[in-house]
């Protein structure tokens, strides 16, 4: 495995990317990199890229332009009328935008219900079944190469604010996903590790038990649907004695 700096070279995922990883051959080892980084930085929040990061980029670019995270001019420091829009406009305004959003996701904590979070997503038993597969082989998600977000959040399911994403209108959006994730977290001790372009990626501190993967299971049913899919059955045992849970948010996270 390579790591290396990218912090303000051409190419980054956006501008919280400060890290290049790649020769990764286990995604243990893209957890481990998201460990060491939230131990160095304790300050901030870490985010690091799964599946497809270039569509990752490309749709995150999208969601940016979301009505709700613009701010006004006068609250970032927007060039003036004749000033050149420069690197550093490009940094204030992605750093306004990205405090915007944690400060609606911060508000929005608990508000949604979980059966509620999942409504855009029409799941049938191909995704339930491509949801099994990945929580076997985790390492369908790795990329050729994932980048290291450090987000200047406070708090780990804020970690969002820094890439926000779920741009089509099937997707769930950065506040499903965030909604998702702070269940995990409050009820099952998950924090958010990485987020691809059809996944996201959830790890705990300690495996899980047969009664505690049992809840998740549970509760994943709840938020996704189909509940007579046969990969239901299965998953409990798949996420049994593991501390990592990964999970699909857009309309064809199944085809992998």
């Amino acid at each position: 495995m390579e790591i290396s700096d990218i912090e303000g070279q051409p190419g980054a995922f956006n501008g919280f990317a400060t890290v290049r990883v790649s020769g990764v051959e286990d995604i243990g080892q893209l957890v481990a990199t998201v460990r060491e980084a939230r131990t160095a930085v304790p300050e901030y929040r870490v985010l690091i890229t799964l599946d497809d990061i270039d569509q990752a980029a490309y749709t995150s670019m999208h969601a940016w332009e979301a009505d709700e995270l613009e701010v006004p001019d006068d609250e970032w420091g927007a060039p003036s009328d004749g000033e050149e829009w420069d690197d550093a406009a490009d940094a204030r305004h992605e750093l306004a935008q990205a405090m915007r959003l944690a400060r609606l996701l911060a508000e929005q904590r608990g508000t949604t219900p979980l059966e509620g979070i999942a409504e855009r997503l029409s799941t049938n038993e191909a995704d339930v079944a491509a949801l099994v597969r990945v929580n076997s082989e985790p390492n369908l998600l790795l990329d050729r190469v994932s980048h290291l977000l450090t987000v200047p959040v406070d708090a780990d399911d804020l970690v969002l604010a820094g890439a926000p994403n779920g741009y089509f209108s099937g997707d769930l959006d950065v506040f499903a996903n965030h909604a998702l994730a702070w269940h995990l977290q409050q009820r099952h001790g998950y924090r958010l590790f990485g987020e691809g372009a059809s996944w996201l990626g959830f790890e705990r501190d300690q495996p899980l038990g047969a009664e505690e993967a049992a809840a998740v299971v549970a509760d994943l049913v709840s938020a996704y649907g189909a509940p007579d899919a046969p990969g239901w059955d299965e998953m409990p045992k798949v996420i049994e004695g593991k501390d990592l849970l990964l999970l699909g948010y857009t309309e064809d996270y199944a085809d992998l």
